[in-house]
This record gives C-alpha cells, sequence and structure tokens, in this order.
C-alpha cells in the first residue's frame, strides 16, 4: 500500500460554510418577512373575502349580516346600494361561533 502523499485533496470547510452563511442568510431574511406580516391584518373584509375565508357562499354571508349574526358597514359610492365592509373582530367573532366551515389555520392564528 502507498501511504497518501502530501498533494492529495485535502477537505476543506470553505464549502459549508458557504452553505451555512447563505442558509442563514436566507433564514434571516425569511424571519423579517414573518414579522413583517405578523403586524398586518386587515381591519375590514368584503363580503367575498369573509365567505371565501369562512368557506361559505357570499349569499349566506350577506344573509348572516341581515340576520344580525354579524354586523357590517355600508359603504357609499361603491355600487348602487354600497358595499358591506365586515370588521377583523366581526370576522374572528364567526370564527370562535363555528359558523366557518372550512377556516385555514392562518386566520384563526394556529401556528
Amino acid at each position: 500500500m502507498h501511504a497518501p502523499s502530501d498533494n492529495s485533496p485535502k477537505p476543506t470547510d470553505d464549502g459549508a460554510r458557504s452553505v451555512t452563511d447563505v442558509l442563514t442568510r436566507i433564514w434571516t431574511a425569511i424571519e423579517d418577512i414573518r414579522s413583517q406580516l405578523a403586524g398586518r391584518h386587515k381591519p375590514y373584509f368584503t363580503v367575498d373575502e369573509v365567505a371565501t375565508t369562512v368557506g361559505r357562499s357570499s349569499y349566506t354571508v350577506r344573509k348572516w349580516v341581515k340576520e344580525k349574526k354579524i354586523q357590517a358597514t355600508r359603504i357609499n359610492g361603491t355600487g348602487p346600494r354600497g358595499k358591506l365592509l365586515i370588521a377583523r373582530a366581526e370576522l374572528d367573532k364567526l370564527i370562535a361561533t363555528g359558523l366557518g366551515a372550512n377556516i385555514p389555520d392562518a386566520v384563526v392564528g394556529i401556528d
């Protein structure tokens, strides 16, 4: 058997260090994005947005407004009767009462 020569390639940490640096920068960027998004909650939702979020039809959401299961604010100037906007607190109340069908974890706040 031959003894290894001094000219044989030696493993280096440069490649691993480079990958670690890139992954660290990616992780930092992801954490920055998450922290920015965590503070951004829409204060109001349209009927269609609420319907999509809770897995029901727009008709059902309008019916809940009419039946006073949730409150909505009508904004004039966006159509013949205006546009209904539903506050985030009302959406949270809707979720808490279980009226939604398939509510995504992100809306409920489950990680």
